[in-house]
């Protein structure tokens, strides 16, 4: 059923790269993986290779992380010890931002997909994956749209998530948090994490989510109104008979 759902929102090795390969958002930069500088030198590169080399070397502790780790960092030299290849590594990567926002716009599309055929748990895995990502908003017109889009797909993942009754507080906060760094948390986001920490127990988040709401004016659920009624109703009373 999820992957039928999947379908008509993003192609199947998006999602399959997401769900297997926690080093997605790493990227193809070999750079990064070297852990040199842009411009760093070809003697540079080839010394900081060697160190690594040996470091991840699987005869020196054979594991298949490590292995990994072994492979990647080849790669990343094969990329870069030629100048025609290290010259198409340069120009591939001047553009690899913009491709990897499009794609981490995908995988959220894929987040909600997960969570509302029931996967809550990988959903809230793949959004998070993405999020850093996401939340690069510049304050042009394009990133801002993005943002904006971002934003409502991670507030309809805490909608289903609060609906599910499964709350994955941990994860669930992180996208709340990301939300308020992001300056766009809405009604629906607000209503859900509301629920979703109260059910989990965490009643001084639960009111300080109303505390946002109330101080951003968002419209405030059933659910919501009647804990702040409940909650002022006691205090009222605490006050009475102090």
């Amino acid at each position: 059923m999820w992957k039928s759902q999947l379908n008509s929102r993003l192609p199947t090795r998006v999602l399959s790269r997401c769900v297997h390969s926690p080093r997605l958002l790493r990227g193809a930069n070999p750079y990064r993986v070297l852990g040199v500088a842009d411009n760093a030198s070809a003697a540079e590169i080839k010394d900081r290779y060697r160190e690594l080399a040996k470091q991840h070397h699987p005869d020196v502790q054979s594991t298949s992380t490590q292995t990994t780790d072994f492979a990647d960092v080849s790669a990343a030299y094969e990329s870069l010890r030629d100048p025609a290849r290290r010259a198409a590594v340069d120009e591939a990567l001047a553009t690899m931002p913009e491709q990897l926002a499009e794609e981490a716009e995908k995988l959220a599309h894929a987040a909600v997909a997960l969570a509302q055929a029931g996967r809550a748990a990988e959903g809230l895995r793949v959004f998070l994956s993405a999020a850093p990502l996401l939340g690069r908003a510049d304050p042009d017109a394009d990133d801002t749209a993005r943002g904006q889009t971002a934003a409502g797909l991670a507030s309809r993942l805490l909608e289903v998530c609060d609906a599910l009754g499964e709350p994955h507080y941990e994860q669930t906060a992180a996208v709340w948090t990301w939300l308020q760094d992001l300056d766009a948390v809405d009604s629906r986001a607000a209503n859900a994490f509301f629920g979703i920490a109260l059910r989990g127990g965490h009643h001084k988040l639960a009111m300080q989510v109303v505390r946002v709401a109330e101080k951003q004016g968002l419209e405030q659920g059933a659910a919501m109104r009647s804990t702040v009624r409940q909650v002022r109703q006691y205090r009222a009373k605490l006050k009475r008979q102090s």
